[in-house]
């Protein structure tokens, strides 16, 4: 990928980890003039330029300005290549063709990633907010289609919710290294399940988890037998929610699950519950969780906490897919 000047007056270069902190200041910009629900770190903006994943990001320049990004991770999946790609255009730079030119363009530097990676084909994935209809149609008119649609639930932590009784031998505990690799098992077998998909190795999975705040993350047990059984889990970040500065004040439910054979045990209200706690106990305000707007049991599970703990909705977050 090489530098290359456009009609529009900016310069397309390839973007490198000694970008981050542009990149990231160019994301809070758009995220505070779009007034996004859910905020991006900087953490995780420097996950973005990992050495352990497969990815692809250059920006639009005017002069030493960041104008615009794009960014294509790559992964494997069970039926081949799976690219997920994201970008940005500075308010300032909007209706000026940008937008469809970054597009343009992210079509082409995922399949010069396909093919670099000795893919013939590869599936590419976006996420769209719901009030984006600009980048909705856009994406329409480049034959992207919905896929999958995600809804983004948040409460103040306080005051806490009446928590149901935890069923009967059953006991949630921090989630410790001891455990870790059953969670990863049991990830693997819950993500297989959705739109989501799963990350590529174990390696990966620990640089993840990394993101993740580590007392935050909690496992639920079923103490019955000679050894505790993973009944379910979850896991957890923390994020920023409409700061106009760096402060996080929000714990985000990276991803909650239960087993099957411990379902309708009040584990899915207990294990929030403890997340509430632990928020609260390290000064944040609100709790985060997405929601994928399917018929699957854990779906449902979630659902019901999220009614009876009155969440409120705040966003919706739309997938759209194509091959290349």
């Amino acid at each position: 990928m090489t530098s290359t000047q456009t009609p529009g007056f900016w310069l397309w270069k390839e973007l490198t980890v000694d970008d981050v902190a542009t990149v990231g200041n160019l994301i809070s910009l758009i995220e505070e003039a779009d007034q996004a629900a859910i905020r991006t770190t900087r953490q995780e903006v420097e996950s973005y330029f990992s050495e352990s994943q497969v990815w692809l990001a250059e920006g639009a320049w005017v002069g030493s300005e960041l104008v615009a990004f794009s960014f294509i991770r790559a992964s494997r999946s069970d039926d081949g290549l799976a690219l997920t790609v994201s970008g940005g255009v500075h308010t300032r730079w909007r209706a000026r063709g940008l937008g469809a030119e970054l597009l343009e363009r992210q079509q082409e530097n995922a399949r010069e990633l396909t093919r670099r990676l000795g893919y013939s084909g590869a599936r590419m994935s976006m996420y769209i907010d719901s009030d984006q209809g600009d980048l909705a149609n856009l994406a329409t008119l480049y034959s992207f289609t919905e896929s999958a649609r995600y809804l983004q639930y948040r409460r103040s932590l306080v005051p806490k919710p009446i928590t149901p009784e935890l069923g009967r031998y059953l006991e949630i505990i921090p989630l410790t290294k001891e455990f870790e690799p059953e969670v990863w098992s049991a990830h693997q077998k819950f993500m297989s399940q959705n739109s989501l998909g799963t990350v590529e190795n174990y390696e990966q999975w620990l640089e993840l988890r990394s993101s993740m705040v580590d007392k935050w993350c909690f496992v639920a047990l079923d103490t019955f037998g000679d050894r505790p059984e993973l009944a379910g889990y979850v896991l957890c970040s923390k994020f920023r929610s409409f700061t106009t500065d760096d402060t996080e004040d929000e714990g985000y439910i990276e991803e909650i699950a239960v087993l099957p054979q411990w379902r309708d045990r009040n584990l899915v209200e207990n294990l929030v519950a403890n997340c509430m706690d632990a928020f609260k106990r390290d000064s944040m305000k609100l709790i985060g969780i997405d929601l994928e707007s399917d018929k699957n049991t854990d779906v449902n599970q979630t659902a019901q906490m999220l009614r009876l703990y009155n969440f409120e909705k705040v966003a919706e977050m739309i997938v759209v897919d194509r091959d290349i």
